[in-house]
């Protein structure tokens, strides 16, 4: 293997054991395609399993896939152009200590519970999207357009908070059929508060 590929399957190794997590390996430099055959079968928090898969791979500085599931779910929040994923976090109160991972447009904090994948779940620009069974994000040593996933907040997975929970259990029908964001982002009580949170409380 190159050294690349060793980094790479380090990084993919010591992700597996924090969960622990399912992982697999994707192409460099992007979020598809897994580079393994149906990966929601072979992702494996196995260390011989994640060693042949890296193998098959071959060589270079893969992606690292973390599938969901198993009770873990992921808020992914984008901050960027049109996504308000930051102002979401605070609006939501998703601002208690867990697991989180800056990504190159936000962060993905993850926590104990069941849910279905979901794109905007608060709503149009929210920024909000949900990982859950049968989805996968991108872990910690991944790297995007020379951007890396990075851990940001070592802390303990706890489960999804009130308001998340309330959002993932109301009917998706009427959800897609929101016109507007469910919760107001504009209210300059919203503004204040995701920017007291982002200068002062954010890991």
């Amino acid at each position: 293997m190159s050294n690349d590929n060793d980094a790479s399957l380090a990084a993919a190794l010591a992700w597996s054991r924090r969960g622990p997590f399912k992982v697999f390996p994707i192409r460099a430099n992007a979020k598809e395609p897994p580079l393994v055959k149906d990966w929601p079968a072979r992702a494996s928090s196995d260390e011989e399993a994640i060693r042949a898969m890296w193998r098959e791979a071959g060589p270079g500085r893969h992606n690292i896939g973390c599938a969901l599931g198993g009770g873990k779910v992921v808020a992914d929040l984008d901050a960027k152009p049109g996504k308000r994923g930051f102002e979401t976090q605070v609006a939501l109160e998703l601002l208690e200590p867990t697991l989180s991972v800056r990504t190159p447009n936000g962060r993905h904090c993850y926590y104990r519970g069941d849910a279905r994948n979901a794109v905007d779940l608060a709503g149009p620009g929210s920024g909000l999207d949900v990982r859950a069974s049968g989805g996968y994000v991108l872990a910690p040593g991944s790297i995007v357009d020379g951007r890396p996933y990075t851990l940001e907040d070592d802390a303990p997975i706890i489960d999804a908070p009130p308001r998340l929970r309330e959002l993932l259990a109301a009917p998706r029908a009427r959800q897609e059929a929101t016109a507007a964001p469910v919760v107001d982002l504009d209210l300059p009580a919203s503004l204040a508060a995701a920017s007291a949170y982002l200068e002062t409380a954010a890991p």
